[in-house]
């Protein structure tokens, strides 16, 4: 079930559909297509202990948002064991490097917010 709908798909058939061929199809069984327009830049910063991918991106529409994303990235340079105790420790100090802790954040995910824009028609 996708957004609420019953979508049912084929079985995957042995050529690839093009992305077109996929949206009339989730058209067709009653999905709404939302456009988004997009700016995205990302940059590796150096945490304590491994990368984090810290992602910006400015929605443009259907809403103008602003969008900060933050990833511990696990390169495995040192040869330890990625761990979510260090993946906490690597974007706490990205947020506190870059004063995010004071900014009106909230916690979103993609899916959510496509969801928003979707019903709001």
């Amino acid at each position: 079930m996708l957004a609420g709908v019953d979508v049912v798909l084929a079985p995957y058939p042995s050529i690839p559909p093009d992305s077109e061929t996929v949206l009339d199809h989730l058209l067709d069984s009653g999905c709404t297509a939302v456009d988004v327009y997009k700016r995205r830049e990302g940059r590796l910063w150096q945490s304590p202990s491994r990368h984090v991918i810290v992602e910006l991106a400015h929605i443009t529409r259907p809403e103008q948002i602003v969008s900060v994303g933050l990833e511990s990235w696990d390169s495995d340079s040192d040869g330890e064991g990625f761990s979510d105790h260090r993946a906490k420790g690597d974007l706490r100090a990205v947020i506190e490097h870059f004063g995010l802790h004071d900014e009106p954040l909230r916690a979103m995910n993609y899916m959510d917010a496509v969801n928003i824009w979707a019903s709001a028609g």
